[in-house]
């Protein structure tokens, strides 16, 4: 979710991020992703198991072409792993 509060900045929200719906969504976006390359297919061939593996699932996902998956899933993806990083 996107909002602008009293201070006039964005912020995006994430509610309740988990790597369940990181994968969830990681395999969302392969099925509905208009290009089946070995990029697109490594985002679920091994799902994210643990926070020590999110860095290099972002990189994996900012890696991709152009197109390769939907951009509103691009933004999912990127928002809910960069959200479970910052988790306390």
């Amino acid at each position: 979710m996107v909002s602008q509060n009293q201070f006039s900045t964005l912020e995006i929200i994430v509610p309740a991020p988990s790597i369940d719906k990181l994968n969830t969504i990681a395999a969302l976006c392969i099925r509905d992703s208009t290009q089946r390359t070995d990029a697109v297919s490594a985002l679920t061939s091994t799902p994210v198991t643990t926070l020590a593996t999110l860095p290099d699932f972002i990189a994996q996902v900012e890696a991709l072409p152009d197109d390769a998956i939907p951009v509103a899933c691009e933004a999912d993806l990127l928002a809910v792993a960069e959200a479970l990083m910052i988790q306390p």
